[in-house]
């Protein structure tokens, strides 16, 4: 359990540590009126997205515009589907193509560097977002490249407390 020191009347408990929840955490504390409780089941933050190795989808993005690559949602909607045999709900995937963009300009805000696009299998445009690696490096997991970048952003930018069963203490997230 992970919260930021209770200055505010507002209160909201944020659930799992992935992207989705630092992302979460991040949105709520930039509004500067509530404090944060971000619960986590592993010692560490990151979940699946940690893991993620191949980079993050997203349709009509600002790098997709700066690289000249011709994408839609409508194909990003059909692709998907395409690939889900045609069992995917199209309420959902129709959702998620729509604000893929919004997820990209997010990372972008936190200084992530996405100006590597790929052509992953079931895509008909290059759509798979992540970065390069420096020259002579090893390969980069763009997913623990993300959560890290995150959490260091709230930890440079945020007082956060580690609450560890009965003990607490102030140290870093990760």
């Amino acid at each position: 359990i992970y919260t930021t020191i209770p200055t505010h009347d507002k209160h909201i408990i944020v659930v799992g540590g992935g992207l989705a929840g630092l992302s979460a955490t991040i949105e709520i504390l930039k509004r500067g009126d509530t404090y944060v409780t971000l619960i986590e089941k592993e010692k560490r933050l990151g979940g699946n997205s940690a893991k993620s190795s191949s980079g993050i989808n997203a349709a009509e993005t600002i790098i997709q515009d700066k690289l000249n690559i011709n994408d839609s949602i409508e194909t990003f909607i059909n692709d998907i589907y395409k690939s889900s045999k045609e069992e995917a709900d199209m309420d959902k995937i129709t959702y998620l193509a729509q604000h893929s963009s919004d997820a990209i300009d997010f990372l972008l805000s936190m200084n992530i560097n996405l100006d590597l696009l790929s052509q992953c299998g079931g895509h008909t445009s290059s759509r798979t977002h992540r970065n390069y690696n420096a020259p002579n490096t090893r390969p980069m997991n763009i997913g623990w490249h993300i959560i890290s970048t995150l959490v260091k952003h709230l930890n440079s930018t945020y007082t956060i407390h580690a609450n560890n069963a009965n003990e607490e203490e102030k140290k870093p997230l990760l």
